[in-house]
């Protein structure tokens, strides 16, 4: 949802931030990642014209032999948290679109990992219940990066990637299990014809979709497509009458409960390296 001015300036950014040196641009990039992730629903244009207007005077400052520190004092989270309150709020409608975004993303997935049910049921409740897991997951993730800056809520990194990936692993299993466990409420029964086509249906524009954006969301559609693929493939070969028999057994249900995984810990691993590259330097 960045525009196009913004992502220039994050380029600008970017490109100037090599000619910091090593001790300044640490003390840079705390600043830049703190500020992104606790300014992430502010004016996002103003933070990074913010950011930049900030890096620029490091680097004067720098010419003149003195450290980021020195210019800017050794409390770096203070000047980060004076900038966030300079900052306009982002409007109302910019956070429904990311809100909109985020539960539109959790609701497809909900709708391609019911594609696997024989039971031929749409259960709409669990598009709210992970809806919100996403949410919660992503919201964990800012909150843990942000912490372990300033706070040093966990000093070592290894232990830090540790707890991130306890966390997306609780709520992977959370999405899972409320496929498996929770009771199907709001759920809408269908023919298996009807799923058939609309498998069909769904391969088709999601093809379509693949190769008119190939390269405009290009990252979204490598964490997105194999499980898509997977899920939907799935779903056809269940509903072939010969091939119904081995996938009610033990084997072809192990075969897709760990396609499912698989695909699914990728989708988790490419929307974390997403979320770092875009609150990262």
């Amino acid at each position: 949802m960045t525009d196009g001015n913004t992502e220039r300036l994050i380029e600008q950014n970017n490109q100037l931030r090599e000619q910091l040196t090593k001790e300044n641009e640490t003390y840079y990039s705390d600043l830049l990642v703190y500020t992104r992730i606790r300014g992430f629903f502010l004016d996002e244009k103003k933070l990074e014209e913010q950011l930049l207007e900030i890096l620029q005077d490091i680097l004067d400052a720098q010419k003149e032999g003195l450290t980021a520190a020195d210019y800017y004092g050794h409390h770096p989270q203070k000047l980060a948290e004076q900038l966030l309150d300079t900052l306009p709020k982002s409007s109302k409608k910019n956070l429904m679109k990311w809100a909109g975004y985020i539960f539109g993303l959790s609701s497809f997935y909900t709708l391609i990992s019911q594609f696997s049910d024989t039971s031929n049921q749409l259960r709409l409740g669990n598009f709210l219940i992970n809806g919100v897991l996403t949410i919660v997951f992503i919201a964990c993730l800012f909150l843990i990066i942000q912490k372990s800056i300033y706070t040093q809520l966990i000093k070592n990194k290894i232990l830090l990637y540790i707890v991130l990936f306890v966390v997306a692993g609780t709520l992977f299993f959370g999405v899972i299990g409320a496929q498996l466990f929770l009771p199907n409420f709001f759920a809408i029964s269908v023919s298996n014809s009807f799923m058939i086509g609309f498998i069909l249906l769904f391969l088709a524009v999601i093809t379509g979709y693949f190769f008119m954006n190939r390269q405009k969301q290009a990252e979204l559609l490598i964490a997105i497509l194999p499980f898509v693929y997977f899920s939907a493939i799935s779903g056809l070969l269940l509903r072939i009458p010969a091939l119904h028999s081995f996938f009610t057994q033990l084997a072809g249900k192990m075969t897709l409960v760990a396609g499912s995984i698989a695909c699914l810990i990728w989708f988790y691993i490419r929307l974390f390296a997403f979320t770092k590259k875009k609150t990262t330097p």
